[in-house]
């Protein structure tokens, strides 16, 4: 057993709320719009895999529910996806 978390793990994740240090963009996502909405997730540390992958997610601690974000190269999806956010936001 190590006193380093890193040392003694095979797989080690990392989640990000860029919202929480006034970030505006984060990795080409809108944080404006996303709000408290936005997470990424990162794979830090992979023993037997791939580290460093990064998943861009949609939040919604009421309800537990994390979904995969189109990602910021796709435009079109990434539109209709911030509209629907600011259709939320604009309900509260």
């Amino acid at each position: 057993m190590s006193k380093r978390t890193g040392e003694d793990c095979s797989v080690l994740i990392g989640l990000t709320n860029p919202f929480a240090f006034d970030l505006h963009t984060y990795a080409g996502y809108n944080i404006d719009i996303l709000q408290d909405s936005f997470r990424m997730l990162e794979i830090v540390l992979a023993r037997k895999g791939r580290a460093n992958g990064l998943c861009p997610l949609y939040f919604n601690g009421a309800i537990n529910k994390y979904l995969e974000l189109p990602l910021p190269q796709d435009k079109t999806n990434l539109e209709v996806f911030y509209k629907q956010i600011e259709k939320i936001n604009n309900k509260k």
